[in-house]
């Protein structure tokens, strides 16, 4: 994907340190950037705009890291 390389490159990094699961990469981006391209389009039609754009990216890329799981640790 065009201009995505230092964010591959920090990915695999993140990978080979233990902090970040290995994924199909390809596809995060592609996420990535179809709920960039969805937000700005729906900031244009729908009350969203009422959102600061930063807050909106905060909780976009809060979700796409972190999904809606909530991890339960067993004792």
């Amino acid at each position: 994907t065009l201009g995505w390389s230092q964010v591959e490159k920090l990915f695999e990094r993140g990978v080979q340190e233990g902090g970040l699961r290995p994924i199909n990469l390809e596809l995060l981006i592609q996420m990535y950037i179809g709920c960039l391209h969805q937000l700005m389009d729906g900031r244009r039609h729908h009350r969203a705009a009422q959102v600061p754009l930063e807050q909106v990216l905060e909780q976009m890329v809060e979700l796409l890291l972190h999904g809606v799981v909530v991890k339960i640790t067993h004792s």
